[in-house]
């Protein structure tokens, strides 16, 4: 009898394990799982013995938008000529009166500026201080836009025909900046004409920074894509 009760003990605790062991697996890998994934999911997981795994994700990045038609932006900018009469141009447009331009073609754009300067290829031959007469065309510039990267970049802008002559505001003189022509490469406001540039400085010409290295105007006014 007791050799009877020992075996059935035996078998009771065999069996116990046996139930523990299989509890634990169908915690640990079991359980049915409905997920929605993506960028890492979410999903319950409940016990029911055997497992199942549904997931889907999407992903949708920014479309860049090329904006269009002719507009006038708000620029403020900095016009600089080197030892070696290399003129090169760089600036940032800005809002002004609820806007950086006045039509984009339906693309609101809140600001922009050139993450590529514009540079000439040849020299100036005017290193007068202030640097009054012509300037050389430039070119390579390229105008990054905000909201980015919604809005397509202005790649390969171009200056033609250009000149700092002096005007007089009230009872100072200031220098006028000028270039009456270019381009735009590619990307938005893409053109072979119509491209200008109409400025002041912001200085009086008496002030302009001159020194043996460099000739630097910083400027406002307008730039027409």
């Amino acid at each position: 009898m007791r050799k009877y009760l020992v075996t059935l003990a035996s078998v009771a605790l065999s069996l116990g394990l046996v139930f523990a062991i299989s509890g634990v697996a169908s915690a640990k890998n079991g359980g049915k799982h409905h997920g929605r994934g993506g960028d890492g999911g979410e999903g319950v997981n409940v016990g029911y013995g055997y497992g199942n795994g549904h997931g889907h994700g999407h992903h949708h990045g920014p479309t860049s938008v090329v904006a269009t038609g002719l507009t006038t932006c708000n620029f403020h900018g900095k016009l600089t000529i080197n030892s070696s009469g290399i003129v090169k141009i760089s600036g940032n447009i800005t809002p002004k009166h609820g806007g950086a331009c006045t039509s984009t073609g339906g693309t609101k754009l809140k600001t922009g500026h050139f993450s590529t300067s514009l540079t000439s290829t040849t020299s100036t031959t005017t290193l007068a201080c202030p640097p009054v007469g012509a300037l050389p065309d430039v070119s390579g510039g390229n105008i990054s836009w905000s909201p980015r990267p919604k809005v397509a970049a202005s790649v390969g802008v171009a200056l033609t025909g250009g000149s700092v002559t002096d005007v007089t505001v009230g009872s100072k003189q200031y220098l006028a900046i000028a270039y009456t022509g270019g381009s735009v490469a590619s990307g938005s406001f893409a053109t072979t004409s119509g491209v200008k540039l109409t400025a002041q400085s912001n200085e009086p010409a008496s002030a302009t920074n001159c020194d043996s290295h460099s000739e630097t105007i910083t400027f406002q006014g307008t730039l027409t894509l």
